[in-house]
């Protein structure tokens, strides 16, 4: 029965995968993975772990190897609109016909064994790049590291782009735990690159005591930041005069030095004009003007604090009003908290997933006489429109989802 299934209907089996949460046997998703032949790539492998930034780092990877010519296979998560958008060939999206392939050969496989929905999905992943001719695979951590599916994969460089607080219930209720979990990619005489200034010493210790030849910010290399350009430096690359990216500055200084610790080889005009047409939804993206609108995925603390930062640079005279909506499992307070002194109005709301917090329960951590509870993004939008004037800035942000039903409001909008 399950060979006969279409597209839509392998999303809604593999929906009952969510229940399985709590198993965490990795080595079910080996054992499958060394059935299927995917568990050695036989390819150049990038691993990229962190709490905010994975996914910008990967999307910069990608661009600038495709753009010197590499055929490059990248795994990510979570999608921002269509399940698809997780595995791409050379930049471009798979038909579904050949994801349905790769779902039926691991289910075959996997018979009575449990795995949660990443575990499947990155089986697949694996699945889909074994059976092309690649010179490198990106693949993104899901959550934590150590007893996540991408980890079954080893990887020629490990990317940590910054421990923080977030995921608390599963991988530990303070950064220390959390640093251990995230460690969980690096290989022993393998290079990392880490990419936070502030990492927990119970990490700098795994370093030290498995010999990961780690390349570290403000140590191994280096960038900065300057009015309309930016440089960048490591032991074999010095680009200066860089056009500023409309993504995250960090992220694309990290994937210049993971590429520059590889046998990868760049050339600076190459990456200048790459940079300059870098743009990813979700991320500070300014999607219109007259007034600001701003939608970003910021999910947690470390998240909101980069994007409070960001708002302030833009502050004018006008005033800011947010859209909010935030999935169960993340910890309000901490989210709103760095947004709190800079936004004037808040519009907190349901998402379409029963996942979601409710709107009610994001206003009793906000200023009271300055926040109002909506049963949907469109009807927040809505009632925010009524109010705003050119000079003012919206920001819609919290999840991926409260971006992907932005879009959605905006589509019926443009019709």
């Amino acid at each position: 029965m399950i060979k006969s299934f279409s597209f839509l209907e392998w999303m809604s089996y593999l929906e009952k995968f969510y229940l399985n949460i709590k198993c965490n046997n990795i080595n079910n998703t080996i054992y499958i993975a060394k059935k299927l032949g995917i568990l050695k790539l036989n390819r150049f492998v990038y691993i990229v772990g962190g709490t905010n930034g994975k996914g910008t780092t990967c999307f910069v990877l990608e661009k600038i190897l495709l753009e010197h010519g590499y055929r490059v296979g990248l795994y990510t998560s979570p999608h921002l609109f269509r399940y698809t958008e997780r595995v791409r060939i050379n930049g471009h999206e798979l038909e579904e016909r050949l994801h349905v392939d790769s779902f039926i050969n691991i289910e075959r496989v996997r018979g009575a064994l449990l795995l949660t929905y990443h575990d499947f999905i990155t089986l697949s992943a694996l699945y889909l790049f074994k059976h092309r001719k690649l010179d490198v695979i990106i693949l993104e951590v899901g959550l934590g590291g150590r007893f996540d599916a991408t980890n079954i994969i080893d990887p020629d460089i490990s990317i940590i782009t910054n421990i923080a607080m977030d995921h608390m219930n599963i991988l530990g209720k303070n950064r220390d735990l959390i640093g251990i979990e995230k460690s969980g990619i690096l290989r022993n005489n393998k290079v990392a690159i880490i990419s936070s200034k502030n990492i927990p010493n119970i990490v700098k210790c795994i370093i030290r005591k498995n010999r990961i030849n780690a390349k570290w910010i403000n140590q191994d290399w280096f960038y900065k930041k300057y009015d309309n350009f930016w440089d960048f430096i490591s032991n074999d690359f010095c680009f200066l005069d860089l056009p500023l990216p409309k993504v995250s500055l960090i992220n694309v200084a990290t994937a210049l030095a993971a590429i520059s610790e590889s046998t990868f080889s760049i050339k600076k005009n190459v990456v200048k004009n790459c940079i300059d047409k870098m743009s990813l939804c979700g991320r500070f993206q300014v999607y219109s003007y007259h007034p600001i609108v701003i939608l970003d995925v910021a999910h947690n603390n470390h998240a909101t604090q980069h994007l409070s930062r960001k708002l302030t640079n833009l502050k004018g005279i006008g005033k800011i009003y947010a859209i909010i909506g935030v999935l169960q499992d993340k910890d309000i307070l901490s989210i709103v908290s760095p947004l709190i002194s800079i936004v004037d109005f808040w519009y907190c709301t349901e998402l379409k997933t029963q996942r979601s917090i409710s709107a009610k329960k994001i206003v009793k951590h906000l200023p009271i006489h300055f926040s109002k509870a909506f049963s949907s993004v469109r009807c927040a939008w809505k009632e925010v429109k009524s109010m705003v004037k050119i000079i003012d800035v919206i920001v819609i942000f919290g999840s991926f989802y409260i971006v992907r039903e932005m879009y959605d409001v905006f589509k019926d909008i443009n019709k």
